[in-house]
């Protein structure tokens, strides 16, 4: 059973005739009803009256329509979908973030799928630049938002932002410290320089 076999069948029931649907289908005669014809020995099937003028479906063809029909709308929807693919207006985009979700984030996945509602985004959180670009690099990720990544061969990085690197002290040494000697002695809390190396450094 082919494709253009259920198309000129499902025409012919909706004309009623085969010129007409013919016409309908821009091709000829013929082809029309060599096709509806090869369908029906394939089938086992008489899905036509042809003893009138007009091409009345048989209650075999009546009752056929419906899963032609139903047959040729999943065809379509899939033509319609691989379009869509190759559009890139569908499927899954895989993010990665080592970054702390900020609103800033959150308005840019917002706004991808604002603009293409059918891709579906699978974000993953890592505090690890060096993972995150290493998943790029495998091609496990299709982005990430990471601070200061350092260069690593099979992934391009586009600057989107500049964030302040803030630094916590405890209460006690608030008013000295804006002079960093004044904090010499306190243990410093960072990320492992493997993970974050621009951070660290």
């Amino acid at each position: 059973m082919e494709v253009r076999q259920l198309r000129c069948f499902v025409t012919v029931a909706e004309c009623e005739h085969f010129g007409r649907a013919a016409e309908a289908l821009h091709i000829v005669q013929p082809a029309v009803s060599k096709q509806v014809a090869r369908l029906e020995r394939e089938l086992g099937l008489t899905l036509f009256d042809r003893s009138h003028r007009r091409a009345r479906l048989t209650p075999d063809g009546q009752a056929f329509l419906v899963h032609a029909r139903r047959a040729l709308r999943g065809i379509d929807r899939a033509a319609a979908a691989a379009v869509d693919i190759a559009a890139g207006n569908t499927g899954v985009l895989r993010i990665g973030s080592s970054v702390v979700f900020n609103p800033r984030i959150e308005a840019a996945l917002a706004a991808v799928r604002a603009a293409q509602p059918g891709i579906t985004l699978q974000v993953t959180s890592s505090a690890s630049t060096t993972g995150q670009l290493a998943a790029l690099a495998a091609n496990d990720l299709d982005a990430a938002f990471v601070a200061a990544p350092p260069d690593t061969p099979g992934v391009r990085v586009h600057h989107l932002w500049d964030e302040p690197l803030l630094l916590a002290v405890p209460a006690a040494y608030a008013r000295t410290a804006s002079n960093l000697a004044t904090l010499a002695e306190l243990p410093l809390a960072r990320p492992a320089r493997a993970d974050n190396p621009g951070v660290y450094d």
